[in-house]
Formats: structure tokens, sequence, C-alpha cells
């Protein structure tokens, strides 16, 4: 008796009536989630690692238990079973569950090229669709690809001939052309093949489908090798190429464009100075077709502090055109803080500059260039820099003010106003020890108004304001 109730095979009698999982299938247990036609290769491979040793030890035939004990499972089984071709093991899946549309297994087995199991889904009942021929499409299978052509009255997607045209592959394109099965393609498309470096595709979808824009193309997504290719075969790019490459920063396509068409006009000349590009600035003044700039390509070389192309544009101004130059190109350096330049440009250029020099330098406390400014020029600031320097607090912009131009018109009691509405205690001090102006009846106020007590205290002690009142305006 003994014997009997230990026997092994008793056990196994026993067991499926037990609560629990077996111990074979607990490596199972783990949550693995749906595996889409997504997945990547690797991902498979992984979970092949997992399932094919339990395979090779129990066959198929505890399938339906691990189903059963473990059916968080089988949406894994489902699709391994499509992706490496397995039939028997599909078979069985399809006993137990036949409904089984959900889990895009031809979409799986065209994805890994299993030709002979999207065979046997169909003769499952499987239903195809036409997204299980977009897979074998942007997979690149040929095979698959000629069964779903043959044997389906299915389209691909654009989407489909998009990732195709992408990865270079031709043979697949003319296969669906071929096959009077072309669903088009996009824009989005063109530019991603272009972008993939693709000319042969590009090409051939100017021969077959009339893309005629292939150096726009080209140009929007900076490969100057595919630009070269079309250009060589008679495909021009347009003026709007040469705005989009220079606004982009394509350097090599701008310098292409440049030097081997004549789209290029002045103001496409000031973007490259803008660029500081003075190699290609030179390249280009070679050339017999010299498009020229404008007095903004100056200034802006000048904001730039690039002081080599300022020299190299002198250079070319041998009658000092003032349709080239202006007084902006000094005002930008000195507002910049480019003394190099500021000095360069008084000594070489007749233009000048105007107010707006010494208030950008002030503004931005270019102080070297401000002391030049007042050595070597006589505009002056504006009024607009006085109050400016007092609305934010700066001193020592109000004091170089002082200093230099203690009579100037800026000097008014607008800058006490402003110092004390912004809280500027030290300015509104400074102001009442060295200037002479005070304020208006409106400080006391102004300050209160934001929050700055002590200033509305201190001028109220010192009685400066013409009229003191406490109404807000």
């Amino acid at each position: 008796m003994l014997s009997v109730l230990v026997s092994r095979d008793l056990l196994g009698c026993i067991f499926p009536y037990q609560d629990g999982v077996f111990e074979d299938l607990l490596p199972f247990c783990k949550d693995h989630g749906m595996y889409t036609r997504n997945t990547a290769h690797s991902s498979f491979l992984e979970l092949d690692k997992k399932i094919r040793p339990w395979y090779n030890i129990f066959g198929f035939a505890r399938l339906p238990i691990l189903l059963e004990q473990v059916p968080k499972f089988i949406p894994a089984i489902f699709e391994h079973a499509a992706y490496f071709g397995l039939f028997e093991e599909m078979s069985i899946l399809f006993a137990m569950w036949p409904l089984s549309q959900t889990y895009c297994l031809a979409s799986l087995a065209s994805a890994n090229n299993q030709i002979a199991m999207v065979i046997h889904l169909t003769e499952l009942q499987y239903v195809l669709v036409r997204e299980d021929f977009d897979i074998a499409v942007m997979r690149g299978h040929t095979d698959m690809v000629d069964y779903y052509i043959n044997k389906t009255a299915f389209r691909c997607s654009n989407h489909a001939i998009n990732e195709a045209m992408t990865q270079g592959r031709l043979d697949i394109l003319e296969r669906i052309r071929d096959a009077k099965q072309w669903p088009g393609y996009t824009a989005e498309g063109v530019h991603r093949t272009a972008k993939c470096g693709q000319a042969d595709v590009l090409l051939w979808l100017h021969e077959n489908y009339g893309q005629n824009d292939l150096a726009s193309v080209a140009v929007a997504n900076d490969r100057l090798d595919l630009l070269e290719q079309v250009f060589a075969l008679g495909h021009h790019p347009t003026v709007k190429d040469v705005d989009l490459a220079i606004s982009k920063g394509y350097l090599e396509i701008v310098e292409y464009l440049a030097l081997q068409t004549d789209l290029l006009s002045p103001p496409h000349t000031d973007e490259i100075i803008a660029l500081g590009n003075l190699a290609l600035l030179e390249k280009m003044h070679i050339r017999s077709k010299w498009p020229g700039f404008t007095s903004n390509g100056p200034a802006r070389a000048a904001a730039n502090g690039d002081v080599d192309v300022v020299r190299w544009l002198h250079s070319l101004d041998e009658t000092h055109s003032p349709k080239l130059w202006s007084k902006w190109t000094m005002d930008q350096a000195a507002g910049h803080g480019h003394l190099e330049i500021v000095q360069f440009l008084q000594t070489h250029r007749s233009e000048g500059c105007s107010k707006w020099a010494m208030d950008l330098a002030l503004e931005n406390r270019h102080f070297a260039v401000a002391h030049y400014l007042v050595a070597q020029r006589d505009e002056g600031p504006s009024h607009y820099v006085f109050i400016s320097a007092a609305r934010r607090g700066d001193i020592q912009v109000i004091g170089f003010l002082h200093a230099f131009y203690p009579t100037h018109q800026g000097w008014t009691t607008d800058l006490m106003d402003e110092a004390a509405r912004n809280g500027h205690l030290d300015v509104v001090c400074w102001l009442h020890k060295h200037r002479g102006e005070g304020c208006s009846k409106w400080a006391i106020s102004l300050a209160e108004d934001h929050g700055h007590s002590n200033i509305a205290k201190l001028l109220t002690e010192w009685n400066i304001c013409p009229t003191q009142t406490m109404d807000v305006i």
C-alpha cells in the first residue's frame, strides 16, 4: 500500500486537483504583456529563450495546462508562434481559442518573413488585413510582398510606401508599381527619403510620378550630395531655397547655391555677411555676377564684431557710396561694445554715427566705447538714455552722463520720479546731492504706490517736491 501512495504516477493524478502552479510553469508567471506588431526583434528573441527550452522538454502536450494555469501568457504564446512560424503550436492555440484575430498574428508573421505561417493562418480562417501587407513592405520582405500582391486585393498604405522609400527599397517599390497597386506617398515621405540620402529613390519618383522639386527637397534637408546630383540632371533650386538654406544655417548648401547659381540678391549677401563667412564672400566676389550688398550688411557685421568682414566690405567700396553704408553701422558696433570696429569706422569712413551710438553703448554699459565717442564724436546721447538709466537704477551711467554732459536737456525731474517709482534709493540720493532738477509733485505718490515708503518718507523730509500730494495718478 505504501509503495502505491508514494508512486510518481499517483502523484501525477493528484497534483492537477491541488491549488497552485506546477513547478515547470513558474517561469511563465511573470507578466509579459502584449507583444504587438511593432515589438522589436530582440524582444521576441528574449521570449524565445524562455519558451523554446520548455517546448524542447515537454513538447506541446502541456501547452493547454500552461495557458490554463497562466492565462495572462496567452497573447505572448500566440504571437511567439506566429513570429517564429510554429505550426503545431498555432494549431493547438486555435483549437483552444479560435477567436484570436485581435493578436495581429499575420502582421507578426509578416514582420519575420514567415510566409508559410501567413498561409497557415488563412487556412485556420484567420482574416488578413491591409496592415499585414504594410508590415511586409516596411520590413522589406520581398517574398511576403509578392504574396500579398498576388493573393490579396489590398493596397498597402502610403505610410508603408514612405518607409520603403526611406530604406531605398526600389525593388519593393517597383513590384507594387508593376502590380498597379500603387497607393501614393506623402511629402513627408519625400523629405525623409532625402534626409536618408536615397537619391536613387527620389530620381525614380521623378521619372515615374513627376516629383519635380528634387532640388528644393535636397536643400530643405541639408543634403549637398543630393543637390549636386539632381542639379547635374537639370533640377534647379529657387530663390525660396536660398532663403531657407540661409535661415537654417546650411552653410555648405548656401555656398553651393552662391557659387553655382545666379539666385542670390544683395539681401542674401547681407545674410551671409551676418553669418561672418568671409571665405565665402571672397569666393562670391570673384564671380562675374557679384550680387552686392545693402547698407544692412555692414551694420550686421559691425553688430557681430566681425572686424575682418567690415574691413573687407570697406575695401570693396572705393567710392564711399552712401547706399552701402550708414550711420547705423557705427551705432551697432557701439551698442555691442566692439571698440575696434568703432575706431576703424571713425578713421576710414565718413558716415559717422547717430545719438543711438552713445545711447546703446551706455544702455549696454560699454564704457570704453562711450569714452571713445565722447573724445571723437559730437553727437552725444539722447534724452532717452537719461530716463532709462534712472529707471534701471544704473548709477554708473548716471555718473558718466553727469561728468560729460552736465548741461544736457535730458536732465529733468523725470529722472528722480522714475528712480522713486522703481525703488532706487541710491539714485534718488545721488540726484539730490549732485543735481538740482529735483523731482515733480508726483514723486512721493509714485514711490508710495509702488511700495517704496522709505523713499517717499525721505522725499517728504527733504521737502523738495513742488507741491507734495498723496493723490494717486
